[in-house]
């Protein structure tokens, strides 16, 4: 669907403010508002952990299956 709205708004400016026709600068014109208006009202992942990391420190994020065992372990030293 972001095609569709991408190419209305191109061909919509490039008809429209280029070519003169006012058809296709108003097809580009809808497009642009529908197009930003979908952006604006989808859904939004939730956050789930936030926290900042100083110098040095580092994040490790791994799977762990329902029984509790991880999916890929890493090799222990």
């Amino acid at each position: 669907m972001d095609k569709i709205f991408s190419y209305l708004v191109r061909r919509g400016f490039r008809q429209g403010l280029l070519g003169g026709d006012a058809k296709w600068l108003a097809f580009g014109a809808a497009a642009l508002l529908a197009r930003s208006a979908v952006k604006a009202f989808r859904k939004k992942p939730d956050v789930v952990f936030a926290e900042k990391l100083r110098a040095g420190e580092r994040l490790v994020i791994s799977h762990v299956r329902q029984n509790g065992r991880n999916e890929n372990p890493a090799p222990q030293p």
